[in-house]
């Protein structure tokens, strides 16, 4: 009876654990009605070389640039 407790109970340790590695990765962490296509686009912005959504950017003179000027840092991108 203890081998079989045992034995249930390194089965749940060991699906937890799966379970942990899948969500840590990533997997599955797309939401009900959601797909991963309808995810916003990642840009650069050409004066400080922030990462920001698209949505949050705006374009000065063909490039694109942080949309609140405050907020950019105003490095020369290299």
């Amino acid at each position: 009876m203890g081998k079989f407790l045992l034995l249930v109970l390194a089965v749940i340790a060991g699906w937890l654990l799966v379970k942990g590695l899948f969500k840590s990765r990533g997997v599955g962490d797309v939401k009900p009605g959601e797909s991963v296509q309808s995810r916003e686009k990642m840009i650069k912005c050409d004066r400080c070389g922030v990462f920001m959504p698209e949505s949050e950017s705006m374009s000065l003179d063909g490039k694109l640039t942080c949309r609140a000027p405050e907020r950019c840092m105003h490095r020369q991108s290299a």
